[in-house]
């Protein structure tokens, strides 16, 4: 076995331990990003590989603004929400609404 195709087998078994159905090229193409390239598509897959992201739980967006010009990788708020509450120091957001200059 090649080292490329060990390096594939390797990948597709962590991805069902960590039971990570990642979409096909085809099926990005077909329902996610039309326009993309394939090259675009295949940095999209291995962005999400990478980080441990699904795009259809809408982890993950490939977004295509223009053709023509480059496609956007965007990762979710709630993955950035995840990444924080996992850290032992965080402790949480606050926020206030501020009806008029006086806090009143």
């Amino acid at each position: 076995m090649k080292e490329d195709e060990k390096k594939e087998v390797a990948l597709k078994t962590q991805e069902k331990i960590l039971d990570l159905q990642l979409p096909t090229a085809e099926e990005v193409k077909k329902y996610l990003c039309p326009g993309a390239t394939d090259a675009e598509i295949f940095l999209f897959l291995q962005t999400a590989r990478m980080f441990k992201l699904n795009p259809f739980k809408r982890e993950l967006y490939l977004i295509k603004y223009q053709q023509g010009e480059k496609a956007s990788i965007v990762t979710s708020y709630e993955v950035y929400l995840k990444m924080a509450e996992s850290n032992p120091n965080w402790s949480g957001i606050k926020a206030y609404v501020k009806f008029n200059d006086k806090n009143e």
